[in-house]
């Protein structure tokens, strides 16, 4: 499931957001079925929450967030740093 899987994500992360005081935070209301490369998805992840811990801003947030559109999921990572 999607929302467990995240939050693995998180956890092996915070340590390295926490060298800059940035806050993971990720809310999904409900949980998601996906069918996936763990393996891939997860380095795609990691990379992508990597990237906003380095050029984000420090102190800010980085929100990860999951959307739906037909067929597809949407999993986004935003931070709040120039750019």
């Amino acid at each position: 499931m999607l929302k467990s899987f995240i939050e693995e994500i998180i956890t092996e992360m915070r340590p390295i957001a926490d060298k800059t005081k940035n806050d993971l935070l990720f809310n999904l209301p409900r949980d998601i079925r996906v069918f996936a490369d763990r393996l891939q998805l997860k380095r795609v992840l990691k990379n992508l929450v990597q990237n906003a811990i380095s050029y984000g801003e420090p102190n800010s947030p980085i929100d990860i967030s999951i959307g739906e559109i037909p067929k597809y999921i949407v999993i986004k990572v935003k931070d709040y740093g120039k750019g």
